[in-house]
């Protein structure tokens, strides 16, 4: 969290914290549905992240850890990963490899597809795709299955 600014460096702690202790329950391997402890404190964060989001300059990495972390949480909240999705798309090209695979993981993990968004990893995933990892790779195709949108480019790139 280097260089972030310290509001930042604090709020995206708290998420991940949040993150990690939050209760799951898992229905089967193939379904996992997800409960989120409903506190006054975190329903308002929550509520404010968007219009947070829309006031800050947060960095690529930010950006894609607070979507992360929601996905974690199973927090599926339309404004928030609107405002996620409108603060993510002019950074992208900034965005790294794992940043790219991570926030095509989340949206589809909570089954929230936007396709500017969506399109937009793609492509930047396509151009970076000699520095990615394999767990980026397995990511990003399983993020675009599960939105059910195929991207013939992006397939071909990661089965090359």
């Amino acid at each position: 969290m280097k260089g972030m600014p310290a509001s930042e460096q604090t709020f995206t702690y708290v998420v991940f914290l949040l993150a990690e202790s939050g209760p799951r329950n898992i229905a089967s391997a193939d379904q996992v549905r997800c409960t989120v402890t409903s506190s006054k404190l975190f329903a308002s964060s929550v509520l404010d992240l968007a219009g947070i989001l829309e006031v800050l300059e947060w960095l690529p990495q930010s950006i894609a850890n607070i979507s992360r972390a929601f996905a974690q949480l199973c927090v599926h909240n339309v404004p928030l990963l609107d405002a996620i999705a409108s603060a993510s798309l002019p950074k992208i090209p900034e965005f790294g490899t794992q940043s790219i695979a991570n926030s095509a993981w989340s949206f589809a993990t909570l089954f929230f597809l936007n396709v500017p968004l969506m399109e937009a990893l793609s492509s930047e995933f396509i151009k970076k795709i000699g520095e990615m990892e394999s767990q980026n790779l397995s990511n990003m195709a399983w993020a675009m299955a599960t939105l059910v949108l195929p991207n013939k480019p992006l397939m071909e790139a990661i089965s090359a």
